[in-house]
């Protein structure tokens, strides 16, 4: 529906002292705490060398054996270097979580680990849920119950006009849609974020 794209958008609209680091867990779910957080602080550390151009050292995987040392270590070294920086860590597919077959080895530990995560200052989450065909309230009551203090935006069909503004506004200039074929892509797409975008770039190619 576009929920990755509106992520993937998230740092053109935010505040210069605040960092997205993006994950995505499509294919991360099948592995152990320790493991996850190795990547995490991977990922973390990748993102403030591209944005920050911080010369940082290379994550050591055995450190991570013991998961107190993201809260213990990796964090507060982190922040001596970042200064005032606030983290964004944006979690897409993250209802693959709600797999039953990864929730002694993955699942309700990392729900615990995050929820301590969240006491911490400098530490902001968005959390993309719904890929799976899941919806919240469907979730295992974990989910709900971690979720319960959250905002919530539901990402869905276009409105016209948005519709309309995506067809057009991104190749004005270039290419002008006369108002029967905008009509008929907004038919067929239903508005739908992701089909409307991939016509037109079928179009464009053409």
């Amino acid at each position: 529906m576009g929920k990755t794209s509106v992520l993937k958008q998230i740092p053109r609209h935010l505040p210069q002292n605040y960092v997205q680091v993006f994950f995505d867990l499509q294919g991360r779910t099948n592995t152990t705490l320790d493991r996850f957080l190795w990547w995490m602080a991977s990922e973390i550390s990748r993102t403030l060398k591209k944005e920050c151009n911080l010369d940082l050292p290379k994550i050591d995987r055995s450190v991570f054996a013991d998961p107190e040392a993201f809260i213990n270590d990796f964090l507060p070294s982190l922040r001596a270097l970042i200064g005032n920086k606030v983290l964004l860590l944006t979690f897409d597919e993250f209802d693959t979580l709600d797999r039953a077959d990864i929730q002694d080895s993955l699942a309700r530990s990392l729900i615990s680990y995050l929820r301590r995560l969240m006491e911490i200052d400098g530490l902001n989450f968005i959390f993309s849920i719904g890929s799976s065909g899941n919806k919240l309230e469907n979730m295992q009551a974990s989910y709900t119950d971690f979720f319960k203090s959250a905002l919530y935006r539901k990402v869905s069909f276009l409105t016209k006009d948005d519709c309309v503004s995506l067809i057009t506004k991104p190749v004005e200039g270039t290419i002008t849609y006369e108002p029967t074929a905008v009509e008929k892509i907004s038919h067929y797409t239903s508005g739908h974020p992701y089909f409307t975008q991939l016509m037109c770039h079928e179009l464009f190619s053409r």
